[in-house]
């Protein structure tokens, strides 16, 4: 399991399974399944902004995840806090690509938009499955690489295990439905208190001989004691 410290990104974790072998744990073993030197690899990682980078042994699955802060995500924030109509106009920005068609998906409270593509190079095809989303004022591309043939259950999981302190959650709530909910409260129940005075006070008029006073509903009293 990955778990980053409290950086600009905010802490990170991420777990794969253990058919991988991360970058920073075992990053010797990484670069030699990718054809690179450490200190290559170690230049790649930089240059792209990947924190994250786990391969199986045949590298027919890889796992990336990049974080960066952009014009578009500091002019965003945080992408939970959009509705949806308003996230898939931002489609082609968020992906970068026009042509691609993503899917709105949540992780806790955290919105992500979801595209996949297929394509092929000097290694064969492989589908590309990207997941997006802003938060912290930084942009979060998690990208699964699984070659043609190759099963991808593993990618839900690793999905699911996806966390950051900059993410949005389940339970996070505007601070001010707090206050709402304690002034309709408050209200709620003064009005049962004034609703409980009036009757009270009805009463004690039809007890003691004023019922000129009562509305119509009362205009019978009980006779005085």
């Amino acid at each position: 399991m990955l778990v980053l410290p409290v950086s600009a990104a905010g802490r990170i974790t991420l777990k794969a399974g253990d058919e991988f072998s991360v970058y920073g744990e075992d990053s010797k073993k990484v670069a030699e399944i990718l054809g690179m030197s450490e200190t290559a690899l170690n230049e790649y990682t930089q240059q792209n902004n990947i924190v994250y980078l786990a391969v199986n042994d045949d590298n027919t699955k890889q796992i990336r995840l990049t974080v960066d802060a952009t014009a578009f995500s500091e002019s965003t924030g945080n992408l939970s806090l959009l509705s949806d109509s308003e996230i898939k106009k931002l489609i082609p920005d968020i992906t970068g690509d026009s042509a691609v068609k993503g899917e709105i998906i949540e992780n806790g409270g955290q919105k992500f938009v979801l595209s996949r593509v297929s394509s092929e190079d000097s290694g064969g095809g492989y589908t590309l499955a990207r997941y997006f989303t802003v938060a912290g004022d930084n942009e979060y591309i998690l990208s699964f690489y699984t070659s043609d043939g190759v099963s991808e259950d593993y990618i839900a999981e690793v999905f699911e295990s996806f966390k950051s302190d900059d993410f949005y959650g389940e339970n996070d709530k505007n601070p001010y439905s707090y206050i709402v909910i304690a002034a309709i409260a408050v209200f709620s129940a003064g009005g049962l208190f004034i609703i409980y005075t009036i009757i009270r006070d009805l009463t004690v008029k039809r007890r003691h001989g004023a019922p000129e006073s009562a509305p119509d509903d009362f205009s019978n009293p009980p006779e005085d004691e």
